[in-house]
């Protein structure tokens, strides 16, 4: 990843799942998998989102983030809350 960034990228580079709780570092590819794996893929990709959203949060203010966060959720069909 910080290959693709280039020399003069100053930022931070994290994998998603960085900043979400768990063991896991990386998403699962579920392609090949059951639906069951599609859901667990989907489960850390929010988890990690929600803790990403929490970082900028503390970084940058929560209300922004937190509207961030719902706007997200209300704009996924059929979103279920964990």
């Amino acid at each position: 990843l910080q290959g693709w960034a280039g020399r003069d990228f100053a930022g931070e580079i994290h994998l998603l799942l960085h900043f979400a709780s768990g063991a896991a570092t990386e998403v699962a590819d579920p392609y090949y998998g059951s639906p069951e794996a599609f859901d667990a893929a989907l489960d850390a990709i929010e988890r990690g989102v929600d803790g990403l959203l929490r970082a900028l949060g503390a970084r940058h203010g929560s209300e922004g983030a937190a509207a961030a966060r719902n706007r997200t959720r209300n704009s996924i069909p059929n979103h279920q809350e964990p």
